[in-house]
């Protein structure tokens, strides 16, 4: 059982757009679903669509998807870890089970410095650098880590610059890796989709992505869905 710090008072608060929590039949799931896809389109998916529509606005795409990917991979059902999970481990589970195109090995390793603590990580794979260049460059930097680069590629979702755009700052070279967010973007809208079609089914191969996605409910909203009381 999740641990459960915080309750909504439900008249007072909204859950999503339209609807306050008390609005809500908490003890039918699929209900549940259908406002948890509501709240998804209106705080992450709308607001990029309208970024795209008005101009070449990348960054405020690679951040905001990353975002979401942060948001969706506390949902999706993740493969078992023994031990201490590694820094971004379900960001990045997220990326190699949901949207595999992203998650491409290296033609060669990154090596990426962190400013606050002095430590340093390999970087082996795609999601690595769209973990700790993307996601954590634009959310605590403010800009993608320098190893990385931001724009649409003609179709392609990334490239691979071996030795033109970074070096280290001991002069060796640095691979450089650029991905379309956009495309980023498409890929885990389509997954959501998938997401929830899976949630929806009744077919009991999917019960572990519905007890995935009741359990972090209730840690996050504080409702037991399916329990709850009025």
């Amino acid at each position: 059982m999740a641990t459960l710090y915080y309750k909504p008072v439900k008249k007072s608060r909204y859950f999503n757009k339209d609807k306050r929590y008390s609005e809500i039949d908490w003890n039918d799931f699929n209900v549940v679903v259908q406002e948890f896809r509501e709240r998804i389109n209106v705080w992450y998916i709308e607001p990029i669509k309208a970024l795209q529509k008005c101009g070449d606005h990348s960054f405020p795409v690679a951040g905001l998807t990353c975002l979401l990917i942060d948001a969706l991979s506390q949902y999706f059902p993740q493969p078992m870890l023994v031990g201490p999970k590694p820094s971004g481990h379900e960001f990045k589970e997220f990326i190699k089970n949901y949207l595999p195109r992203f998650a491409e090995p290296l033609p060669a390793v990154i090596t990426h410095y962190r400013h606050d603590s002095g430590r340093s990580y390999v970087l082996h794979s795609l999601q690595d650098v769209i973990y700790h260049a993307y996601r954590c460059g634009i959310l605590h930097e403010a800009h993608c880590t320098l190893y990385a680069g931001i724009y649409g590629l003609n179709g392609k979702r990334f490239k691979f610059y071996k030795a033109k755009c970074t070096k280290y700052a001991n002069g060796r070279k640095c691979l450089t890796v650029a991905i379309d967010p956009h495309l980023l973007f498409r890929d885990t809208i389509l997954a959501f989709d998938r997401f929830i079609i899976n949630l929806l089914d009744p077919n009991p191969v999917y019960q572990p992505w519905r007890d995935q996605f009741k359990q972090k409910f209730l840690t996050a909203f504080g409702i037991d869905i399916e329990n709850e009381k009025p």
